[in-house]
């Protein structure tokens, strides 16, 4: 299980498990690619020893033929070549193919405006880059990074940050009195919810208010977390409502997060596999309750017209319909400062 985890054929991890004797082998995966085409040949050399030749024999057959491909014709007849050998010993099921087996999944968008102060920091960082000559519109990622930061909480562009209060918190944020309004749903129900984002200072200022608001501290489970799994047992088997603050990276993989069925992506992955992974901590099976994902979404079309969260939102959608490939690395459904300058009307030259 896990097979990705020798996905490198040159690591001292899958040469051990390629040395072992068994009379059959089997290689079970949910991200069988994720970085590059290599990925999938050494884990198919693991289960069926020589099948796609050498890894050069592969990589000349299909890795850079596909990575080549200028044109949508060509990659999709590369990819249907590779599908046609793959097919005896490649099973593919999707969770839209056992639906029926897992408890009904909703995701719920919640638009909420920019506070009086967002909109004066994200105006300023919009003006600022537009003065900027294309050479130095380079740091252009620099502003957009500001900007999600920006939609996430204005107090993040703040050095006193951790002197306010968590009511001064609320105030200055629409979309964490939002979040707050959605966990008080969930606390009604008796239930549990996870609340995503990979912003350290946001995590903490998250804990800061839920702490104040519902009387508890909830944990927080980022890359800095060595006791992870002890959490996570605590909150699943413990009753009542309750919350964890999760980084998305974090809990990837390994994790099985049944006890809530309440996932809010209050700042969203640049790739929408990671953010599928993260949600599929609830969704999985053992879960017996209905999942609700929620999406607080900034807009804001008076002043800025389309916000950088509704921006990423697009982009993910479009990403994600390429992940219906099982050949497109989910590494690959990255959003690259190219989309973003793309999207936002930016010269890709200015980089």
């Amino acid at each position: 299980d896990e097979a990705q985890a020798m996905k490198n054929y040159t690591t001292t991890r899958a040469r051990v498990c390629k040395a072992m004797k068994a009379e059959m082998r089997l290689a079970v995966t949910g991200t069988p690619v994720e970085n590059n085409l290599g990925e999938l040949w050494s884990i198919v050399d693991y289960s069926q020893p020589g099948f796609l030749g050498s890894y050069r024999e592969f990589r000349h057959a299909f890795e850079l033929p596909l990575e080549r491909a200028l044109d949508l014709k060509k990659r999709q007849e590369v990819e249907n070549r590779l599908r046609t050998l793959l097919k005896p010993i490649y099973l593919r099921r999707t969770k839209a193919e056992i639906g029926k087996e897992l408890p009904p999944k909703r995701v719920v968008m919640e638009p909420v405006p920019l506070g009086p102060e967002q909109k004066r920091l994200y105006l300023d960082v919009i003006v600022d880059l537009m003065s900027r000559t294309e050479k130095e519109r380079g740091e252009a990622l620099t502003a957009i990074h500001r900007l999600i930061a920006i939609c996430a909480h204005p107090a993040l562009q703040m050095d006193n940050w951790r002197d306010l209060s968590p009511e001064q918190l609320l105030s200055m944020c629409p979309k964490l009195r939002k979040t707050i309004d959605i966990l008080r749903q969930v606390e009604a129900k008796g239930e549990k919810a996870l609340v995503f984002t990979y912003l350290r200072k946001m995590q903490i200022l998250l804990k800061m208010v839920v702490s104040d608001q519902f009387g508890f501290s909830p944990h927080i489970i980022n890359g800095d977390s060595k006791n992870r799994y002890d959490i996570v047992e605590k909150f699943n088997r413990t009753p009542g409502f309750d919350v964890l603050i999760v980084s998305p990276r974090a809990a990837g993989v390994g994790l099985t997060i049944t006890g809530a069925n309440h996932v809010i992506h209050y700042t969203r992955w640049w790739n929408p596999a990671v953010e599928q992974q993260a949600t599929d901590r609830v969704h999985r099976f053992g879960q017996e309750k209905d999942v609700y994902v929620y999406i607080p979404i900034v807009t804001d079309e008076d002043s800025v017209g389309r916000t950088v969260e509704e921006v990423l939102d697009s982009l993910l959608r479009k990403k994600e319909e390429r992940a219906k490939s099982v050949i497109v690395p989910s590494g690959g459904m990255d959003v690259t400062i190219e989309d973003w300058l793309a999207a936002l009307g930016i010269e890709s030259t200015a980089v």
